[in-house]
């Protein structure tokens, strides 16, 4: 067999197995002949061949026809039967990477066809766990969290068998956590479940509180919510978000979520800043009497520079759900705030994340209250600021927005503000803001909008002058990537297909993000299906209201690039096809 792997491996990878194979040895001839008859043999004899012919299965997995998955998963079953821990081991490897693999984005063994094997490949997997040598095998319980992921709503029927057997894990490893990625797939796999189950028949998601805030409650009350709180903050929140409202388990356990204690462990405050946004989404009457406890919590945050950013995702979330009346008597001291951490980066390494997070605040601050609202706020800090904070701030980072989504709100809501504003903005501001709107309505990313003529006074200086990525001079990937690097946990980053995947490489011990519970909001003004034609109509229509000033603004655009991308804008599409 080592032989046949030196002739014939030619490419691999640990995640893909055998990429590449050469043209002289035939790798299904090989198996047919001597690995299926193998794996078909007495369980028991030879254990290190067994393991040997199950590792070909999964390396070479990829060089295995469809039709022959179906065929193994039984041969996979027996095999975690056997009296070695090896064997078991590599069965369940086997099954992890043969439901992974996919042609062209679509799973190779269907959904169809896993059906009927979910059942036998549970109690098999589950059986492995049993076992008092294998009670925290991380890759049998990856294994049962890809046969979640796979089976998708087909898991419907063993979902409390799942459960069950979850939940006496989970009360076993609670008192003594030894595995940390054993228990990352244990709460993926719950996670999946609620996401398979709960998204298409929502009326479920009660049998989920009720089997799981039983073992959640002593979690939380341990010292293993060390250990453990994060990821039950989490599914709490996937749970509370797959519900209609807030019900008597949430309403319970509310007060809890504020207390000085939880928040000390900073690994759970990704977990619990969702949870919190989730609240406001779902109840924001029930939170109102809450707000200047939350905002508590804000302000700790942002004497944080490694949890600013997540006090930025509560002040957002607090702006955009709950109503204007009840944060309005704060918002002058948030600004005062946000404020502070700008002028605090001038002699200091850069915060890119806490500024993306604030351009993202502002942008949805004015989508949901107006521009007129935005201005008043920001001018009592100082008078007139808002237009040094549009140029130099808001404008001048947009490259740092790493998502369509993100560029999408910020374009939207750049354009709303010339619409309100244009007449007045003086037009080096204008200028700033035509680029900014134009870069992200195109995806074009990399560089910093560079001065446009005008020293800035010393109060831009004070707040936000400085406040410019570090390697706003380089190239259009070498930016979008370090935009792409600086996304909060809960980001859209490029990602992989593989869920499973993805939770894996998203581990981590500080903190390890679920990935089936992500958290959806809403899209901003969802009516607009066509940004760049949405861009292309209004700024023209601006144009058409202000000639002369819009002429200005063009004028002081002063990087050709940048002016030939609004140009671009201000043309007819039916022209520029001609």
């Amino acid at each position: 067999m080592y032989i046949m792997l030196a002739l014939t491996v030619k490419g691999s990878t640990a995640k893909q197995g055998v990429t590449d194979t050469s043209n002289f040895v035939d790798v299904l001839d090989f198996f047919g002949k001597h690995i299926s008859p193998e794996l078909q043999g007495p369980l028991n004899q030879l254990p290190v061949l067994r393991a040997d012919c199950l590792k070909f299965v999964s390396v070479f997995r990829h060089q295995i026809p469809g039709d022959a998955y179906a065929s193994l998963l039984p041969i996979f079953v027996k095999h975690m039967q056997a009296e070695s821990y090896v064997v078991r081991t590599y069965a369940a490897n086997a099954v992890d990477r043969l439901l992974s693999v996919k042609d062209n984005g679509t799973p190779r063994l269907s959904e169809k066809t896993l059906q009927p094997h979910i059942q036998s490949l549970l109690k098999g997997l589950f059986g492995v766990l049993a076992q008092s040598d294998s009670e925290e095998n991380e890759y049998v319980m990856k294994a049962i969290l890809q046969v979640c992921a796979a089976s998708k709503a087909s898991i419907a029927p063993f979902v409390q068998v799942v459960l069950d057997g979850v939940k006496r894990i989970m009360v076993r490893v609670s008192q003594n956590p030894l595995n940390p990625r054993f228990n990352h797939y244990l709460f993926e796999t719950v996670s999946c479940l609620i996401a398979n189950i709960c998204g298409a028949q929502p009326a479920l998601v009660a049998s989920f509180e009720k089997m799981l805030f039983p073992v959640f409650t002593p979690m939380l009350s341990m010292e293993s919510c060390d250990e453990f709180g994060a990821y039950v903050f989490q599914l709490v929140a996937q749970m509370l978000q797959a519900n209609k409202q807030v019900t008597a388990p949430y309403t319970a356990i509310f007060p809890s979520l504020l207390a000085p204690a939880v928040w000390a462990n900073t690994g759970n405050t990704p977990a619990l800043v969702m949870l919190l946004r989730v609240y406001l989404m779902k109840n924001p009457d029930f939170i109102s009497g809450k707000i200047p406890d939350i905002l508590n919590i804000f302000q700790k945050l942002m004497a944080s520079r490694k949890l600013d950013r997540f006090g930025m995702e509560l002040l957002t979330a607090i702006v955009e759900y709950t109503p204007m009346k009840v944060w309005a008597p704060f918002s002058k001291q948030c600004f005062t705030i946000m404020f502070q951490k700008l002028q605090a980066h001038k002699n200091k390494r850069k915060n890119p994340r806490f500024v993306r997070a604030f351009v993202v605040f502002l942008s949805r601050y004015t989508l949901r209250h107006g521009t007129q609202i935005l201005v008043q706020t920001v001018n009592q800090i100082q008078d007139n600021i808002f237009f040094m904070v549009l140029e130099r701030v808001w404008s001048a980072n947009v490259i740092m927005l790493s998502t369509y989504k993100e560029r999408r709100t910020c374009a939207l809501a750049l354009i709303r503000v010339l619409r309100e504003t244009a007449s007045g903005l003086p037009t080096t501001h204008l200028a700033a803001a035509m680029v900014a709107i134009a870069r992200c309505a195109s995806g074009r990313t990399g560089a910093a909008l560079p001065s446009l003529g005008r020293k800035p006074s010393a109060a831009a200086k004070k707040i936000a002058n400085t406040v410019m990525p570090a390697n706003a001079s380089n190239s259009n990937n070498t930016s979008s990537s370090a935009a792409a690097s600086t996304s909060s946990s809960f980001g859209q980053s490029q990602q992989s297909d593989d869920v499973v995947e993805r939770s894996s490489t998203g581990f981590s011990t500080a903190f390890a993000r679920l990935v089936y519970a992500e958290l959806k909001e809403a899209t901003p003004m969802p009516e607009v299906q066509d940004l760049e034609a949405y861009v292309r109509k209004n700024l023209m229509e601006i144009a058409s209201g202000m000639q002369q000033q819009w002429m200005q603004g063009m004028q002081g655009i002063k990087a050709p690039d940048d002016l030939a991308l609004v140009q671009q804008f201000m043309q007819n599409k039916t022209q520029e096809n001609h």
